[in-house]
């Protein structure tokens, strides 16, 4: 169900259509609306949160200000959507969250960015 760019935030907002949606679809009611046409036990990942803080981590160094309130948001709303999952998909149903991977570690790795003890100490 998932759409490059949507934050937590644009997932819960059915007033705005975004560029895999269009109102009043988001992946939270498309989602919402699979689970309800399934029956049995299974399992739903979640991979949610990253784009909240994405914008955040491309400045050095990261805007600390902006991720706190990035994470925020996140602490506020994806309880929100995991809550009305869950209510979708009932009780034999497991869910898994994903975290995302670092999509600066390839940067790390062959030297593109400043390594902990490279330089003058």
């Amino acid at each position: 169900m998932g759409c490059p760019g949507d934050t937590v935030q644009s997932i819960l907002d059915t007033a705005a259509s975004d560029a895999c949606y269009q109102a009043p679809q988001t992946q939270l009611t498309r989602a919402i609306a699979y689970l309800h046409g399934q029956t049995g036990p299974g399992l739903v990942t979640i991979d949610l949160g990253f784009n909240d803080v994405r914008t955040c981590l491309d400045t050095v160094p990261v805007d600390e200000a902006c991720l706190a309130a990035g994470i925020s948001a996140i602490q506020l709303d994806l309880p929100k959507i995991v809550s009305r999952l869950k209510a979708a998909a009932g009780p034999d149903v497991h869910f898994v969250g994903v975290e995302y991977s670092d999509p600066y570690l390839g940067f790390y790795l062959d030297g593109r960015v400043d390594r902990p003890g490279d330089g003058d100490p």
